[in-house]
């Protein structure tokens, strides 16, 4: 984005402005400056960062377009004349210090983020963003917009809905399941029933995995992951910890060596008949993996 508003600005496309990113923390500011180094090693024409407080002493003429300059700051340290300190030192910025007539180009990250619903602090950014001419465009990036106003206005819907469906995220299955069980502190045959059901999916994915590898690994360079098996317990420190539970009823099931076929056909059934997916209700799951599924048995 930064690129093409410069190109933009060359064109006169676009009415040259400073660029200024706002991050709410050390972490991302750090973040953002290791992706524009890395950026810089591909592309012919640079970006080259300057800090915000450096603005003023910085040239602001046709240069500052020229070498693409884009001023960067933490959004949560704009504050007024009387909280910020008199030490040169001072991390607080007087964001009148960087008003221009003609506005700023600024790139908000996390733009959620505010003191309040109303936050003063956004009304500084829309301040310095449109200038005294009204001249000026503020970008917002957010995963959750909280505002109404920032929904209404947003520009482009990105979400996680919207990654999944164009094949870049994964689908979850929510399977017709209860685990109210484990808050016994007995093993049952529920607790058993479920964690089998957990491991003829798991070695299911396994087994689906390794026949994806074998079929297009020839082809393609496949970063398929190594699926992984998560327990979420309540209580880990406990004699009644549920994580405890889990434990117990795995090495019971090891010592029964159970055959677990007719447990996985009816989870092909289950999984068959009442597909519920995230994000798209109409996608089922891979034929050649239910049948995968099938195939499980205790050697497995």
């Amino acid at each position: 984005l930064i690129a093409l508003l410069h190109d933009l600005f060359g064109l006169k496309t676009l009415p040259a402005k400073p660029i200024m990113l706002l991050v709410p923390n050390d972490k991302i500011l750090e973040q953002f400056k290791a992706h524009i180094k890395e950026y810089n090693t591909y592309q012919s024409k640079t970006i080259t960062l300057k800090d915000l407080k450096d603005y003023e002493s910085v040239s602001y003429g046709t240069s500052l377009f020229d070498e693409n300059i884009v001023f960067i700051g933490r959004s949560d340290l704009l504050d007024t004349s009387e909280n910020v300190g008199k030490d040169s030192k001072a991390k607080r910025l007087n964001y009148k210090n960087f008003l221009r007539d003609e506005g700023w180009i600024v790139l908000l990250d996390e733009a959620h983020k505010g003191d309040s619903k109303d936050s003063v602090r956004k009304g500084y950014i829309r301040e310095l963003a449109e200038g005294k001419n009204n001249k000026g465009f503020i970008f917002n990036f957010s995963a959750t917009f909280s505002d109404s106003f920032d929904l209404q206005t947003c520009a482009f819907n990105y979400n996680l809905e919207k990654f999944n469906l164009q094949g870049y995220g994964k689908n979850i299955a929510v399977l017709d399941s209860d685990l109210k069980a484990f808050r016994d502190k007995e093993k049952n045959e529920e607790q058993i029933v479920k964690i089998l059901e957990s491991f003829i999916l798991f070695c299911a994915i396994k087994k689906h995995r390794e026949n994806i590898m074998q079929k297009f690994s020839k082809n393609l360079k496949l970063a398929y992951h190594q699926p992984l098996i998560i327990a979420v317990a309540d209580k880990v420190n406990t004699q009644d910890a549920g994580i405890k539970l889990y434990f117990e009823a795995i090495l019971q099931i090891l010592k029964e060596d159970r055959d677990i076929m007719s447990l996985a056909q009816n989870l092909y059934e289950k999984l068959s008949q009442n597909q519920n997916l995230y994000f798209d209700k109409n996608l089922s799951l891979d034929e050649e993996f239910l049948g995968v599924i099938q195939t499980m048995d205790s050697k497995t």
